[in-house]
C-alpha cells in the first residue's frame, strides 16, 4: 500500500502516473509522450485547487 498523493515515474521508455487515495490506485495512466505526462500532471493539480 503506497501513500496517497500522485506520483509520476519512469522506467526508461515509459512513463506511468499514479493517483492514490486512500490506499487504492484511483488513475494508472502509462505514456511514452512526455508532454501526455505533464498534461496529466498539471491537469490533477489545477483541479485540486480549483476544489479547494
Amino acid at each position: 500500500m503506497c501513500e496517497d498523493g500522485f506520483y509520476i515515474y519512469s522506467d526508461g521508455q515509459r512513463y506511468y502516473f499514479v493517483y492514490s487515495e486512500r490506499g487504492t490506485e484511483n488513475k494508472y495512466n502509462v505514456t511514452d509522450n512526455l508532454f501526455e505526462i505533464m498534461y496529466w500532471a498539471t491537469s490533477s493539480m489545477t483541479d485540486l485547487l480549483a476544489i479547494r
